[in-house]
């Protein structure tokens, strides 16, 4: 297969990294628009994550040559995928400096407030996330245990601060969330 990237054009997708024991984690969850595998243009790399649709999705693959072909005729598409990029990039160093600066529940609460932002929508109760996640798939967001996130789900909604129903997550109190996951 030639090399080339990916453009999300419906559904969600997660990217997944795996380590050598077989512990999996999600890199980031990808909304119609994102791009992905873009890591092959540089110096001919090997794409190192997968690609797991979370819904029915649809991606189009773009070949190297001709992403680079298009850049080059159309400079708004360039401007507007350095941009992208440049977002990704901040986001990408946001997300570390939480990992080495909050505790296991703070990034918890700094995730929910963010899918909240991304993929909430207002109800009676207050804010539901329109995006199904398990533990799992939320410990491996994190890069926590399964255990860690159940325990610290348990406590946010025991707070009121939640609701869960089987996947679906409802945000009670949005402004705790982000008081505790350090959101300004």
């Amino acid at each position: 297969m030639s090399a080339g990237g990916s453009i999300v054009r419906t559904g969600r997708v997660k990217l997944v990294r795996s380590s050598r024991d077989g512990r999996e984690q999600i890199i980031k969850i990808l909304s119609p628009g994102d791009l992905l595998g873009l890591e092959v243009f540089y110096d001919g790399r090997v794409y190192e994550n997968s690609a797991v649709a979370m819904e029915d999705s649809d991606l189009c693959f773009i070949e190297k040559a001709d992403f680079f072909k298009i850049l080059n005729k159309e400079p708004s598409v360039a401007r507007k995928i350095m941009v992208a990029l440049g977002m990704e990039l901040h986001h990408a160093y946001e997300r570390i400096s939480n990992l080495g600066l909050m505790n296991a529940r703070e990034n918890l609460a700094h995730l929910l407030y963010s899918l909240a932002n991304e993929y909430g929508v207002e109800c009676d109760e207050g804010i539901r996330l329109n995006l199904m996640l398990s533990r799992l798939e939320i410990a491996e967001l994190l890069g926590i245990t399964q255990e860690t996130s159940i325990r610290l789900l348990k406590s946010l909604k025991e707070e009121g601060i939640l609701d869960i129903k089987r996947k679906e997550i409802i945000i009670s109190h949005l402004d705790r969330l982000a008081e505790l996951g350090g959101v300004e």
